[in-house]
């Protein structure tokens, strides 16, 4: 994952930042986006 931080992942998408995933190629900004979100969930179990 590119970061735990979900507030820098988003700030890098509506910055127009572009992503390139090498395990999900096929990946969009909303992917990385919910993968993120899920994984800020994860860390406040």
């Amino acid at each position: 994952m590119l970061s735990r931080n979900l507030t820098f992942v988003s700030t890098l998408i509506n910055a127009k930042v572009k992503f390139i995933c090498c395990d999900m190629p096929d990946a969009s900004e909303l992917t990385i986006y919910i993968f993120s979100a899920l994984v800020r969930l994860e860390l406040k179990e």
